[in-house]
Order: structure tokens, then C-alpha cells, then sequence
């Protein structure tokens, strides 16, 4: 099952619901991700400032090094999860 999760302001949110309560702003205005298994703790959020591309946004460590190795000029930044 995948879970809907949100990042606004330096915090994540899963879920829509959550979202609005805890920032009060809509799902449009956040930068979204869907990733399987259980509620993360934090999330990583990687920029590369040479790409246009939206950020990665993932609670994989593994994925951030291989996106780093190939992106050596990239950004990362740990965005914890809201309780």
C-alpha cells in the first residue's frame, strides 16, 4: 500500500487531511510523494540547482546516494515527519 505524503514549510505530512489541519493550506500548494510501506519518520528531500526537474522526495538512503553519485552538485535536506 502506498502512502500519500506531503511536504510544506520543512515538515511532512501524510496525508491530505493532515496536511490541512497541521498547515492549513491545500495538497496543490505541497510537493507530494507516494512511497510504499510504513510511516517514515523523516523524508529526504534532494535539489539538484542545475535541473529543472522537481525534487526527489524519499525515505530511502540507498536512493539518495545512487542520486548523489550521479548528481555531485545536488542538495540534500532531511524533512521530518509531523506527530
Amino acid at each position: 500500500m502506498a502512502r500519500h505524503l506531503y511536504v510544506y514549510g520543512g515538515h511532512g505530512y501524510e496525508g491530505e487531511l493532515e496536511l490541512f489541519r497541521r498547515a492549513h493550506v491545500a495538497a496543490g500548494d505541497a510537493e507530494t510523494a507516494d512511497l510504499p510501506g510504513l510511516r517514515p519518520r523523516f523524508l529526504y528531500r534532494v535539489c539538484d540547482g542545475n535541473s529543472a526537474d522537481t525534487p526527489l522526495i524519499t525515505d530511502d538512503d540507498i536512493a539518495v546516494r545512487r542520486y548523489l553519485a550521479s548528481h555531485p552538485g545536488a542538495e540534500v535536506a532531511i524533512v521530518p515527519m509531523t506527530r
